[in-house]
């Protein structure tokens, strides 16, 4: 018998990979679909596509019921904004999809989180056991909730959970590690903060695939949570030559000290709450940019075997063929 899984958020960028592995490696799979017509574009029949949003109890009963995993990626993103509106999609729609989980049954649920969660505003090397911190914006605090109502109902009526905390995830066809900054380079726009020495800590899509099948099968996974990069310790400055080079355009030069950076930015929040204009840049990107904080991986290493398979170096090279194959470059 085919395993069943279901997929919230499997027509992002993320979830396809997901989706396309999942299908690779035989499982029968549903998608929750706001929009039926992109999932089935995408997927071309070979995925159940279930119409719904997070909020529709209906749908996740419908995606759950018989399920024996759970991949949940849906999520609100973004560096500013109301929690309240972050909190909508993000704990309240996780708080769905447990009750018809729970309600179903003997499943597993893999939530990809992120490592938002413990803020930005940190030194030292965080793992599974630095705490919750408020600094990581509305996406952060709203995922860091959600974190703790998952693994609050871990063991009520054999479901099981496991959180999966990613940093930035980038590849062929990322809009916002991609395609943004790609976009801005083209227009000679980009501007490093700090001379872009912040610490990048990021995670090939491929790899964070990889981390997700893991965290399904291993015996040793329900529980816990697990962070998981391509364990490299990149400067920005470094992230951003590197795409850069595989789209054969110049390295960015434009640089803004972190204080000028931090005025423009609390400058343009005021102005969103204001006017309602989009920031270009806001205080939470800055903090990232210019980020001292590190990440460990040592746990999903040891626990569930994880081995990234792609480098920085590697993963630029099969982004850069993919925006030739696309005709972005």
């Amino acid at each position: 018998m085919k395993p069943v899984s279901f997929v919230t958020g499997g027509t992002g960028f993320i979830g396809q990979y997901l989706v396309k592995r999942l299908i690779a490696e035989g499982h029968e799979v549903r998608i929750l679909a706001r929009t039926p017509e992109k999932a089935h574009a995408l997927f071309n029949g070979s995925a159940k596509i279930i119409e719904g949003d997070i909020l529709d109890a209906g749908a996740l009963e419908r995606g759950t019921s018989g399920a024996h995993y759970i991949f949940h990626l849906a999520a609100r993103v973004g560096d500013y904004g109301p929690v309240k509106e972050f909190s909508r999609i993000n704990v309240t729609g996780t708080e769905r999809l447990l009750d018809a989980a729970e309600q179903a049954g003997n499943v597993r649920l893999i939530y990809v989180s992120t490592n938002a969660v413990v803020g930005v505003k940190r030194k030292n090397i965080t793992t599974e056991e630095t705490p919750y911190a408020d600094t990581g914006g509305p996406y952060g605090i709203t995922k860091g909730r959600a974190e703790r109502a998952i693994l609050g109902r871990h063991g009520n009526n054999g479901f099981q959970a496991v959180v999966v905390r990613p940093p930035l995830v980038y590849g062929p066809g990322s809009p916002n590690w991609i395609l943004r900054p790609l976009g801005l380079m083209k227009n000679g726009k980009m501007i490093l903060v700090n001379g872009g020495n912040g610490r990048c800590w990021h995670l090939y899509v491929e790899n964070l695939i990889d981390a997700l099948m893991l965290a399904a099968k291993s015996d040793k996974a329900p529980g816990e949570i697990f962070i998981v990069s391509d364990g490299e310790d990149t400067s920005w400055k470094r992230y951003f030559s590197l795409l850069a080079e595989s789209a054969g355009l110049p390295p960015a030069q434009k640089n803004l000290s972190t204080r000028l950076a931090n005025v423009l930015a609390w400058s343009m929040y005021l102005l969103n709450k204001l006017t309602g204009m989009k920031p270009k840049l806001t205080p939470l990107g800055v903090g990232i940019l210019t980020s001292e904080k590190g990440v460990s991986i040592d746990k999903a290493r040891r626990v569930l075997g994880y081995s990234p398979g792609v480098n920085l170096e590697e993963g630029m090279r099969r982004v850069g063929n993919w925006l030739r194959d696309e005709g972005l470059v």
